[in-house]
């Protein structure tokens, strides 16, 4: 068994790891599946469209900022939707996944600090996002998902995951089916593992793992 792969086992006993596949080819991706990653997260419309087939023994995630314009062609092709983060990109996916008679999952995407580089829901505008999902017929509302800072301050980090997981805490309260908390990457993961992540999504650290390194 190779380092990777038990790294990834390992990891996988404690969260689910999401490979982040932007600018991979297909033969990374099947390589890192063999390796035992089953859910790939892309960011780009266009490159998912070139990377999809049917019938690929892995799921789709959109993990990166969803235009309205392509909500009609994403849906087809992923399990979850990472960034919901508007009543009105809520009531788009709930309408075009009935024309497809599919349940779409989706995170709500929290811009936790209200920072400006960022997308995602303030914090203001939570609870009626919230509370939207519950009208939607073809969404389902599976957790929140939210980035550390553009500077990669892991102190600014560490409050951010904090707050999200206190507040996936405090809805799962009153929604009880949310299950999904999907923070860290690369290069913050072990501080999302200790505030409650029970998704973490990684890219280099996955693609670039050498045989005979040891992950940070």
């Amino acid at each position: 068994m190779s380092n990777r792969k038990t790294f990834i086992a390992n990891l996988q006993k404690q969260v689910q790891v999401m490979g982040v596949s932007k600018n991979r080819t297909l033969d990374e991706i099947k390589a890192l599946h063999e390796d035992g990653i089953t859910i790939f997260g892309e960011n780009r419309v266009q490159e998912l469209e070139k990377k999809y087939r049917d019938n690929q023994p892995w799921q789709w995630h959109f993990i990166g900022h969803l235009q309205k314009n392509k909500v009609k062609k994403v849906l087809p092709m992923v399990s979850m939707i990472h960034s919901v983060d508007s009543i009105a990109l809520l009531k788009l996916i709930d309408r075009h996944a009935h024309r497809l008679n599919k349940v779409m999952d989706i995170l709500i995407q929290i811009n936790v600090i209200d920072e400006t580089t960022k997308f995602g829901c303030q914090l203001h505008e939570l609870d009626e996002l919230i509370k939207a999902t519950e009208s939607c017929d073809f969404v389902h509302l599976r957790g929140f998902m939210t980035m550390g800072p553009t500077n990669q301050d892991l102190e600014v980090t560490a409050t951010i995951f904090q707050k999200t997981h206190t507040l996936f805490k405090h809805h799962q309260k009153t929604h009880p089916h949310l299950d999904t908390l999907s923070i860290g990457m690369s290069s913050d993961y072990q501080l999302a593992l200790q505030h409650g992540a029970t998704m973490v999504r990684l890219g280099t650290m996955l693609f670039t793992y050498s045989k005979n390194a040891q992950p940070q």
